[in-house]
């Protein structure tokens, strides 16, 4: 563990966040998505760790609330008519402490936006949940349960369905867990410098 942790943090250390590296993600094929990805896998690892012998230490507010927007946007967001999903399905304004997402949801395609003002997002939205940037995250990566979700209805099919607590987000992406492993090219890298190395 602490050679693969060397390895890792001489890659990242080395190199501009900028320069162009292999993702699994299109929209984003550098190096600054790996120090995200790799931040973000230890802070979710580091939790359940220090939770099994305690009450684990708070993550930091503005890592919680990236951690939540590479979730939404990299993870969750995309076609999904592979394995489409059940109802409901509808609009989902997601409140952080200061970030903001509109998450739509329909049985094949998850589309999330970025948004700044809250009243426009409670007039677009279904269903709105709002928590901590640490309870967002630890809820979308399945460690606590989503806060309550507040708001009208969630269209499934041709009948509303009312919303109940922790239901809009999690209903839409349950048959695989909380986000679809994201697809791995069968020659792909297998070790950091692999991943970066080349055009």
């Amino acid at each position: 563990l602490a050679a693969s942790t060397d390895e890792l943090l001489h890659e990242l250390s080395t190199r501009d966040p900028s320069e162009r590296c292999w993702t699994w993600y299109a929209e984003n094929q550098s190096v600054g998505f790996w120090a995200r990805r790799m931040a973000q896998e230890t802070v979710i690892h580091r939790w359940d760790a220090e939770r099994t012998i305690g009450e684990p230490a708070p993550i930091d507010a503005r890592v919680a609330a990236d951690g939540s927007d590479e979730f939404l946007v990299a993870f969750l967001s995309g076609d999904w008519s592979d394995d489409p999903q059940p109802a409901p399905y509808g609009s989902i304004a997601v409140f952080g402490s200061v970030d903001r997402w509109l998450v739509d949801l329909s049985a094949d395609t998850v589309t999330v936006q970025r948004h700044a003002g809250t009243a426009v997002l409670e007039a677009d939205s279904n269903a709105q949940i709002s928590g901590t940037d640490e309870e967002l995250l630890l809820a979308l990566w399945g460690r606590r349960p989503l806060p309550a979700a507040r708001g009208r209805s969630i269209a499934g099919g041709r009948a509303a369905q009312p919303v109940g607590p922790g239901q809009s987000i999690t209903v839409a992406v349950s048959s695989s867990g909380l986000f679809r492993p994201p697809p791995v090219s069968s020659s792909g890298p297998s070790s950091p410098g692999a991943v970066c190395s080349g055009p």
